[in-house]
């Protein structure tokens, strides 16, 4: 992989950028990068070869839409702050297919947000200013003189976007999409564009919205310009996309996000050290140990490695004094917190049910077997007296299993079938769904965990607690 130096947030090297490093929280791209070779190849690849079919003047071929899921928590946003940061650096960040450094110009990135789609005029404004400075006001133009024409008069402004009827709204993405045309395909394009669209789960369902005309406008290149769309969001994007009409979405297209493997985890502790200039000298073990708990995913790698700097700043960066059981404590800490937020109120209204679920989840089931499964439990239970062996009240299995999406308790993998992404969050949902009984007893089915202090049970019995430990699992690098 081509080597990247600078990092998104601008965290200062050494130990300075330990202090600034640590209150960056899991939702921010860590100063260094690992792994996703082949996900981030094949989206350089495809620029190239948008860019060089606009050099020579070819049409553009269709299906310029690629698609990143994964279950909250796995580094899709910080794929894109990536991206866009490495290409305005002028670099790639990864070789071509013969392994060279891959020439042309680096593409430019437009980061949003998938609400940012709705108002399609006020975006493509946004989108035109970005591709060239100064065209913003010239599409703005464009679009009103486009909705005069078809609206035999005022284009029906509200406090800067236009009225939300349905038949204007389609027409002003009509003319939003026409104006980008006129606009931009007369500018003198410079690099490949990549319009990346976070939390594209959000997306509304309807086809005729402002989003899906656009996106589907994108994804059959009707503009004819060195465009691709990448979409990020949770794994639900999936249908999402299919409800907007995005037909022959290419498989290839298509990236789920898990966890690091084995070598990437190796990339990521080199780049983590290198940044902050930590020899562990002969606690490589220790921190390797640390890194293997986190499963390989990507917001517990990055808690973990918070926790280790904030110890090892309190030890004066000396690793021979740096309390390791403490670094764990505070690394576990952060797993639980984050357990413990990703639990909708279905789920925790339904423990009973989603523990049985989550034990019968083999991963070779598809959508429509844990459908089955859902369904099944539940009735099994219906007698009950146990509300938390059922569905939520009002809840099908259908919205049941949207809801574990969302929460990233499931995830589609890229051949259909369906897993919990994360080991240990399996685990946990699994112990959250067994009663505890029995305070301090010695079998461990009570909540003392062998004299350690009670705020750090985090609610389960030892026991419980050991299996959720001993679930994490990195994937062997392949």
């Amino acid at each position: 992989m081509a080597k990247l130096t600078g990092n998104p947030m601008q965290i200062p090297a050494g130990r300075e950028g330990l202090a600034d490093y640590i209150p960056t929280k899991d939702r921010n791209a860590p100063p260094y990068f690992a792994g996703r070779k082949r996900l981030l190849s094949d989206i350089e690849d495809a620029c190239m070869a948008v860019w060089g079919r606009h050099e020579i003047k070819r049409t553009q071929i269709k299906g310029s839409t690629w698609m990143i899921y994964g279950a909250p928590g796995a580094g899709k946003s910080s794929i894109l702050e990536y991206l866009q940061y490495a290409w305005q650096q002028g670099a790639y960040m990864t070789l071509d297919a013969s392994g060279r450094e891959r020439s042309g110009p680096t593409p430019a990135l437009l980061n949003c947000d998938s609400g940012e789609l709705h108002s399609l005029e006020d975006f493509c404004e946004k989108l035109a200013d970005f591709v060239s400075k100064g065209q913003a006001d010239k599409l703005f133009a464009q679009i009103s003189k486009t909705m005069r024409v078809r609206g035999g008069g005022s284009v029906g402004f509200i406090e800067g976007s236009i009225e939300h009827e349905r038949t204007k709204q389609y027409d002003a993405a009509k003319a939003s999409l026409s104006a980008i045309v006129n606009v931009l395909s007369h500018s003198k394009l410079k690099r490949p564009l990549v319009i990346g669209i976070d939390e594209a789960q959000n997306l509304p369902r309807d086809p005729l919205s402002p989003e899906g005309l656009f996106l589907r406008a994108m994804h059959a290149n009707q503009v004819n310009l060195p465009v691709i769309v990448l979409l990020a969001g949770l794994s639900d994007t999936k249908m999402r996309i299919r409800e907007l009409g995005l037909s022959r979405l290419s498989r290839d297209n298509v990236y789920s996000l898990n966890g690091l493997d084995t070598a990437e985890v190796a990339e990521l502790k080199v780049g983590f050290c290198a940044h902050f200039e930590i020899d562990l000298d002969r606690h490589s073990d220790e921190f390797d140990a640390l890194l293997q708990r986190t499963d390989g995913w990507a917001a517990h790698l990055q808690n973990c490695l918070q926790a280790f700097s904030e110890v090892y700043l309190e030890a004066q960066c000396k690793i021979e004094a740096v309390d390791f059981a403490r670094v764990e404590q505070l690394s576990l800490a952060s797993r639980m917190s984050y357990y413990h937020a990703r639990r909708s109120n279905a789920m925790k209204d339904s423990e009973g049910l989603l523990g049985m679920l989550m034990e019968q989840l083999t991963g070779s089931e598809e959508r429509g077997n844990v459908l089955d499964m859902i369904q099944r439990i539940a009735d099994d239970n219906a007698g009950s007296r146990s509300r938390i062996k059922k569905l939520p009240p009002g809840m099908s299995a259908d919205d049941y299993y949207n809801d574990l999406i969302q929460s990233g308790a499931l995830q589609e993998r890229d051949d259909d079938k369906v897993i919990c992404p994360i080991p240990s969050f399996r685990q946990f949902l699994i112990e959250s769904s067994k009663p505890v009984t029995g305070a301090g007893s010695a079998d461990g089915t009570g909540h003392s965990m062998r004299g350690a202090p009670p705020q750090l049970h985090y609610g389960f019995t030892w026991d419980a607690l050991q299996r959720i430990e001993a679930a994490h699992e990195i994937q062997a690098a392949s």
